[in-house]
């Protein structure tokens, strides 16, 4: 009966903790236990002129897609102790941000907050 943001779940027996007994609270039996998923499908509630478009939807998208595909090269490079195009993630993500702007023709202050609207929204 607490309150939760996105979720809980909670084990016990049979899914439900009525159902347990004395005998279960003596023995500590948890061979029948179950997982109990309560997910709410949307935390809060966002007026539908803030959902970001199809195309900050896909700018989003990409730009997560680059970050990911180039943090994983250099993460790989710097293991094996070889150099990379990137010195560093700050390079890399100042990179593919100019980048991703320059593609979709936008500033990348207005990449931040396509960015930003679209991490919220799927966050909510």
């Amino acid at each position: 009966d607490s309150i939760y943001t996105f979720g809980k779940v909670e084990w016990c027996p049979n899914g439900d903790w009525a159902g347990v007994t004395s005998i279960i609270a003596s023995t500590n039996d948890r061979s029948f236990y179950q997982y109990n998923f309560d997910i709410k499908d949307k935390v809060g509630s966002i007026d539908a002129s803030d959902r970001p478009t199809e195309r900050e939807f896909e700018i989003h998208d990409y730009y997560d897609a680059r970050l990911l595909e180039e943090s994983k090269k250099l993460f790989e490079a710097q293991n094996a102790g070889l150099p990379y195009k990137y010195a560093d993630q700050e390079e890399l993500e100042e990179v593919v941000r100019t980048e991703v702007a320059n593609k979709y023709g936008i500033s990348e202050e207005e990449l931040d907050k396509i960015w930003l609207k679209a991490s919220v929204y799927q966050m909510t």
